[in-house]
């Protein structure tokens, strides 16, 4: 699949083709290079294929919804070496599927998505507009390995498009206060509790100071245009997101880590029984309620166990 990396812009259509063994680094090179922008992967090295067939989360989502929802038409190659086009009008179950369904369906070898002008206006006095995410980790930096909160931007655009909206926050110091009530889904009861379970344990446990602990809050914005059932990625009415990274280097220390990465887990899901899965991020224990949503007529017309 690496040989069939080709990006083509079509301007004239406004859609981006990809064939199926790209990787979102090329796609955006290409892309750039019309001034154009797509709703692509976080890192550079990921595939676009199976991306975009686990549902395809971005930092342009809230404004743009998820990759799958940009998905104009795709051609698979079937486990019966049928080849086949899929889209809005022909094959759309399979069409469905493959807008967060995962890739058990067939292989993706070419995808056409919408594409989207830069955003050339700058942000000059927030870090993070309306559809945008924001990103907090909990870490201990080296060398003295002190607590405390990295807040990541995302600012879509050119280099120079960054360098001028960061030109006011960087000639402040040496601290800013960045969250604030705009930031959606924060739940900041569970924030200062996880963050002060976070500093102890690490504190107590000098093999955990390398543990991460990284929240994203993604507003909702036009996800919710869709109904849960249009797609297979069903999980419309809420985007955040935690990482919990046990880090250590004494393999003694395995069992209690992971021990505190489970603990942690499950302080969440207490608070957030509803939480569902995004199925690029699944673990292979969530259930298939959580994958697709409770009520979703596509999976329950082939599913009918609930396999």
């Amino acid at each position: 699949m690496a040989k069939l990396n080709k990006v083509t812009v079509q301007e004239v259509k406004d859609t981006v083709v990809v064939q199926g063994g790209a990787t979102w680094g090329g796609v955006y090179e290409e892309a750039a290079k019309h001034k154009a922008d797509v709703v692509r992967g976080d890192v550079c090295s990921v595939g676009v294929g199976g991306s975009l067939t686990g549902g395809g989360y971005s930092k342009l989502i809230g404004q743009h919804g998820p990759r799958s929802d940009n998905i104009v038409e795709a051609t698979f190659a079937l486990a019966d070496g049928w080849i086949i086009k899929a889209g809005h009008t022909e094959e759309p179950e399979l069409f469905w599927a493959f807008q967060g369904g995962q890739g058990q369906f067939g292989l993706a070898l070419l995808s056409s998505q919408e594409q989207y002008l830069w955003l050339s206006r700058p942000c000059s006095r927030s870090l993070s507009r309306r559809w945008d995410p924001l990103h907090v980790e909990f870490s201990r930096a080296h060398p003295h390995f002190y607590p405390g909160l990295v807040v990541i931007p995302y600012i879509p655009g050119p280099p120079s498009r960054g360098e001028a909206v960061l030109k006011l926050f960087r000639s402040l110091n040496p601290i800013v206060e960045f969250l604030n009530d705009a930031s959606v889904g924060l739940d900041k009861g569970l924030f200062a509790q996880m963050w002060g379970a976070f500093v102890k344990f690490t504190a107590e446990h000098p093999e955990a100071k390398e543990n991460i602990f990284m929240w994203q809050w993604q507003p909702v914005g036009v996800v919710k245009d869709h109904k849960s059932d249009q797609t297979a990625f069903s999980k419309r009415g809420s985007l955040s997101r935690v990482l919990v990274h046990g880090r250590h280097r004494v393999p003694e220390f395995d069992q209690v880590n992971i021990a505190w990465v489970r603990e942690t887990v499950g302080m969440i899901r207490d608070k957030h029984p509803k939480g569902g899965a995004i199925t690029n991020f699944a673990c292979g224990d969530e259930s298939a309620t959580a994958m697709y949503g409770p009520e979703n007529a596509h999976k329950a017309k082939y599913d009918r166990a609930g396999f």
